[in-house]
């Protein structure tokens, strides 16, 4: 390969899945502006990142806190945090 070319990979679909939704309404009341409620997602809900790109409907929100999980995945890394995650 010439340096300076790169080559297309295609990147990987990621799939979302809900496991658990926590809600801390002491720590929102204490440190945030007030919501009505958090996120909306339920438990098994899923969503599908395709292209690393943000998927309809998940709240932005949690989006924001894994979107780097997400283009790593998509670009096919993984083992994060030494294998725990």
């Amino acid at each position: 390969m010439a340096r300076g070319k790169r080559v297309y990979q295609p990147l990987k679909k990621v799939r979302i899945t809900a496991v658990r939704q926590m809600v801390y309404p002491d720590l929102m009341a204490q440190y945030e502006n007030p919501i009505e409620h958090a996120c909306t997602v339920h438990e098994g809900q899923e969503w599908v990142s395709i292209d690393a790109q943000y998927p309809e409907g998940l709240c932005a929100a949690a989006w924001a806190s894994m979107r780097e999980f997400v283009v790593a995945l998509a670009h096919g890394k993984g083992n994060f945090y030494d294998g725990w995650m």
